[in-house]
């Protein structure tokens, strides 16, 4: 899963990205894995994305939800 557009159109379509030349070698596997069937994309919207509570600074209300979506518990 992933929550950038721009990642997924470049592994989709590489021919397209001219600027994605020096592209980690990371990427070019997940792109031969998509294009080998191995894999399936699909995008998570940030709503969405329980990483985020874990990376980024975020409103109260999205914070408590994705905590208690990923089951964090306040030992307090």
């Amino acid at each position: 899963m992933l929550d950038s557009q721009a990642a997924e159109n470049i592994i989709k379509d590489p021919v397209s990205h001219s600027t994605t030349k020096y592209i980690d070698i990371r990427h070019h596997f997940v792109r031969d894995c998509y294009e080998k069937g191995l894999i399936s994309l699909h995008h998570v919207p940030t709503k969405d994305q329980l990483a985020d509570v874990l990376t980024k600074a975020l409103d109260t209300t999205t914070f408590e939800s994705l905590v208690s979506r990923i089951g964090m518990l306040n030992m307090e």
